[in-house]
């Protein structure tokens, strides 16, 4: 890798975009003298050493010049003979996202603009779906938009990505450039910040899919470029990205010097080297429920539901909160695992007094209300939690967390027929206490079938894999001790999940063994759970084969951060047609799903690797 610097004519001259003009790569300046007021190009033919010789551009909307001085964040993009120019510009009425076009380079006509996008957008480079360019746009949360004529533009309600808090690019995300590569389209943007007397120069990457620009393919867990500097008196302005042959050249501005700096796209030129999704795709539908305002039982909060299959219809038995901070079950069904119109008008189950709940209620009546900043179990004082379910035989299982106050925080067990689940006649066995008493114990789950002749619960994933197996789930006598300490436990050091607090959905059979999700957070970002993945093996579960790098679901869309912040929690997952779908409670207020190819899942878990990158923080020279 190396970097480079270039000043530019000092204190005339400011640097603006970067244009790619096929083996020609020009920097975008803005003279401010009197004599040569305007836009220039200064090309190179190695991308560094720019030319002295101006190159004029007028940027025309519609008869008259566009005024320069109220314009920013210049993007390029090569579209058959045709340069598109981006920018944004501001105005009275707020910015807006422009769009010019040039067959010359020199005369650019605005054709297009799109009120209220006030970052820096790309254009994908030579790049067409179904003839439609695309267009990612920039802002706390990342967009794409589409269009056949550059003049009506599409965009897509779907949240892409944005940072990602505890990671290097918890920064605010800048882009850069987007272009079509032989894998995907590859996204580069900046997150470079300020770290006491220094600024960090820092680029993160991203690829996503040729046939779904709104697919991550793989996203990059280190930067692929990081440089500190010692002058902290000029404010960073990220310009462009170029890839040229298996380079990634990066520009940035800063002050009237231009930053460069040239990475080798080792994952793009190495066909060899595979790179893995790991990641569940959430489904743009999302949230998928949310809490009803005419039900009272319900009203609050619908999250953490259970899930399981059978042939026809996925089923849901989610958990509700009303306005008196009790948690119930509610019940919904969908034909094609998303969309969930059946919902049951009244609670499917409801806590025990004296089981469930104290007896008595509890001794401060103004307390029996809903309430996420006093109650951190999802807002509820008490009541039947987080329900986890599996079809065995002729009856459903659910485990749960019976909450009677912090005091009492027990699994239970409980079922039902699966003749009187078809046909909605809630008819559930009396629950039964799986944890002993004065122990705090939650995320318990069941296989889905006996494994070497015997019921299996798991009630424990750190520091290893607990189960116990039992001969009748009907006929429990006696409490399951678990040598599992009490508490969120010590897991990997120096990965994401350093901090293990427990299973997620019952796990699935596949091919390779058991699929078991399961939550953590990271002693750097402590007030995130994050969702990730394990193999069991099919008869010892109690071994892990393979097990992921990273998180594969992170708290980073604004449903997932608008009622408890900073929470994904999968408790129900069911295979449909060779698809995984995994069910989640984001922000512990409504529930999501999100989706991925089992077999390309389980294969990049197999084949889970870090992509090579030589990371080395240098100075510019």
């Amino acid at each position: 890798m190396k970097s480079h610097k270039r000043t530019v004519k000092k204190g005339t001259s400011a640097p603006i975009g970067i244009v790619h003009d096929n083996e020609r790569i020009g920097l975008l300046c803005y003279d401010k003298s009197l004599l040569s007021k305007g836009l220039h190009i200064y090309w190179s033919i190695d991308g560094f050493h720019f030319g002295v010789e101006r190159h004029p551009v007028l940027l025309y909307k519609g008869e008259r010049l566009e005024k320069i001085e109220l314009c920013h964040d210049f993007s390029f993009a090569k579209e058959g003979t045709r340069t598109v120019m981006t920018y944004v510009r501001d105005g009275a009425k707020g910015a807006h996202l422009v769009t010019a076009v040039s067959k010359n380079l020199h005369n650019f006509d605005v054709v297009s603009e799109m009120p209220h996008v006030k970052h820096k957008s790309v254009l994908v480079k030579d790049f067409t779906k179904d003839k439609d360019l695309f267009m990612y746009i920039g802002g706390l949360f990342i967009k794409v938009a589409h269009t056949k004529n550059l003049k009506e533009w599409k965009m897509e309600e779907e949240l892409l990505f944005t940072s990602r808090s505890g990671d290097f690019d918890r920064a605010p995300i800048r882009l850069m450039g987007a272009h079509n590569t032989r894998k995907g389209i590859l996204l580069t943007y900046d997150v470079s910040y300020k770290e006491g007397e220094k600024q960090v120069l820092q680029a993160g990457a991203i690829l996503f899919a040729h046939g779904d620009p709104k697919k991550i393919l793989w996203r990059a867990e280190l930067p692929i470029f990081k440089n500190p500097m010692e002058d902290k008196h000029h404010r960073i302005k990220p310009l462009s990205a170029v890839l040229m042959g298996d380079q990634i050249l990066l520009y940035w501005a800063y002050g009237d010097t231009v930053l460069q700096a040239e990475i080798p796209a080792l994952f793009l030129a190495n066909e060899e080297v595979k790179l893995s999704n790991l990641f569940l795709d959430r489904h743009h539908k999302n949230p998928i429920m949310a809490p009803h305002p005419h039900n009272a039982w319900e009203s609050e909060a619908v999250f953490n539901p259970a899930a399981f299959f059978d042939g026809d219809e996925v089923h849901l038995i989610y958990r509700a909160i009303g306005s008196n901070g009790v948690s119930v079950f509610g019940y919904t069904a969908s034909a094609d695992g998303v969309s969930f119109r059946k919902r049951s008008p009244h609670p499917v189950y409801e806590p025990i007094p004296g089981f469930d709940i104290p007896e008595g209620g509890i001794k401060d009546e103004h307390l029996h209300t809903y309430n996420p900043q006093m109650y951190t179990s999802g807002g509820g004082w008490g009541g039947c939690e987080d329900p986890r379910a599996v079809k065995i035989g002729n009856r459903i299982y659910v485990t749960y967390v019976a909450f009677g106050g912090w005091n009492s925080i027990r699994m239970a067990l409980t079922s039902i027929s699966v003749k009187d689940f078809r046909n909605e006649n809630w008819n559930w066995r009396k629950p039964v206490y799986l944890s002993p008493p004065n122990e705090t114990h939650k995320n318990w789950v069941l296989f889905p079938e006996k494994i070497n002749g015997k019921y299996a619960i798991l009630h424990g994933i750190a520091p290893e894999i607990l189960i116990d197996y039992v001969d009748d789930l009907d006929k429990l006598k006696k409490h399951i001790k678990s040598e599992r300490p009490q508490g969120p436990q010590p897991g990997r050091k120096g990965f994401w999940d350093s901090k293990v607090r427990g299973a997620g959905p019952p796990p699935l059979k596949t091919d390779i063994g058991w699929l078991l999700f399961y939550h953590a957070t990271d002693q750097y970002d402590p007030n995130k759970y994050k969702l990730g993945a394990m193999i069991l093996d099919l008869n010892d579960p109690t071994k892990v084969l393979h097990r992921t790098s990273r998180p594969i679901l992170s708290p980073e869309m604004n449903y997932e951060n608008e009622g408890k912040p900073g929470v994904v929690y999968a408790s129900g997952a069911i295979i449909k047609d060779e698809q995984l779908y995994v069910y989640y409670g984001g922000g512990d207020r409504v529930v999501c799903v999100a989706t991925v190819p089992l077999k390309e899942f389980l294969s990049d878990i197999v084949n889970d690797v870090t992509i090579p990158f030589s990371l080395k923080d240098f100075k510019v020279s």
